[in-house]
Order: C-alpha cells, then structure tokens, then sequence
C-alpha cells in the first residue's frame, strides 16, 4: 500500500465522494506488473513480454549464473527471475515496417504480405528476430531444465498478433499461451490491489485466480527459412 486517495483529488476525478480516501497500492515496476499478470511466478514459468522489445523471464529457484542473463528476486520469495533481453526487436521490425507502402498498415497485413513474398526485407527480419528468440529461449532452458516442457504466455503488443506469434511459435519450436488480457501489467496491478485489499490471502493466489487463457498456439510443422 502506497497510501490512500487525497479527497480533493478523488473530487478532480470525478470520483462518487464514497470512494474519497480509498487505499492506492503500487505494483512497482511494470517488468514485475507484467510477471504477475502472465502468472509467471512458479518455478519453470516463462514470460514472453514481447513490444518494441523482448524479454524472456524464467522464474527459477536460483540465480541462473551465466553471461547475458539477468537475475532478480521474484515478489515471490525466496525465488528468482531469470532474463535475457532483446532490446530491440520489435523497433527493428518496426522501422523496415515503415520503409515499405505497409508504413500505415497493421503489422497481421504485413506480416502476411511476407509470407507470401519472402525476398522481402522484412521477411529476412522476421524470420531472423524469431531465430534470436529460440536461441535466448533455448538458454534459459539449457541452463534450468533441459527436459522441461517449452511453453511460454506471451504479452505486449506482439501478443496481439496471431500470425507471427505462429512463426514464432514453429521457428522456437515452443507452445505459446495467448492470455485473455494482452496487456499483462493491468492484471498485474489489479492482482497486487485485490491482494493489498485482502480479497486473495496472497499475491500468488491473486495472479492465478485472476489470470485466464485466450488459446495455446503450436508449432504447425510448416519451415520459416531464409
């Protein structure tokens, strides 16, 4: 809990004078808002937070000690998270995006586009930022568990898109689980409130019970290539 509402700005918010004085709770920051929202708080849970850039967060019970990988403490004590970072790939994509007549197009149009003509660019870089993907996948996994199952929840604005998260899912050869709400770190926040409320008796009861499934894409056995 980080205090409670001020009246006079509950009153600017036009807020009903009840609500005046309600408790404000912070989630920190919204890597960790985005962790308890895919419910990536058990050990060999992976989190894909997937936008302009990339994440893949393990939640392991140790530190994974290894060039490239960040690690952290969970907010479920005593374990950790795990991460190795892309910090650029939805920029790239983006930017031979915007160089071709799709500039204003959604990014589903352009990727099928791609598909469909593979001496574009833009395929190039497609099919190159989902092999970075499996390779940083590929680590973690490596080093964790190597008999684990490959499944990760995905979120960001990448998770919106159906047809790439399939190549993603084909070329890292991994189950890719699609949640409901997309934008993890809103449920995230809300978990934390519903816990700082007591209306769960933990965090983790609180992301698990609030989290929900929208679909699982697979690998579907097609080859994605340069």
């Amino acid at each position: 809990k980080s205090g409670n509402l001020k009246s006079h700005v509950s009153k600017t918010m036009g807020l009903p004078s009840y609500l005046a004085d309600i408790p404000v709770f912070c989630a920190g920051p919204d890597f960790t808002s985005a962790l308890i929202g895919t419910n990536t708080l058990k050990p060999g849970t992976i989190c894909d937070r997937a936008g302009s850039s990339e994440g893949f967060n393990l939640c392991t019970e140790k530190p994974l000690l290894c060039e490239g990988i960040r690690n952290l403490p969970s907010v479920i004590p005593p374990l950790f998270n795990a991460s190795i970072l892309i910090p650029d790939s939805g920029i790239r994509f983006s930017n031979v995006k915007k160089m071709t007549v799709f500039a204003s197009s959604s990014y589903e149009d352009y990727v099928l586009y791609l598909l469909n003509n593979r001496h574009e660019k833009g395929y190039a870089q497609m099919i190159q930022l989902a092999q970075e993907c499996e390779k940083a996948l590929s680590k973690l996994i490596s080093l964790y568990n190597t008999a684990m199952e490959r499944r990760i929840t995905v979120t960001g604005g990448q998770a919106r898109n159906s047809l790439w998260l399939q190549i993603k899912s084909s070329i890292m050869n991994v189950a890719i689980d699609v949640p409901a709400c997309t934008d993890a770190e809103l449920l995230g926040n809300a978990a934390v409130a519903f816990y700082g409320v007591k209306v769960f008796p933990d965090l983790s009861s609180a992301a698990a019970s609030l989290f929900s499934l929208e679909k699982t894409i697979y690998p579907d056995g097609v080859t994605y290539s340069l």
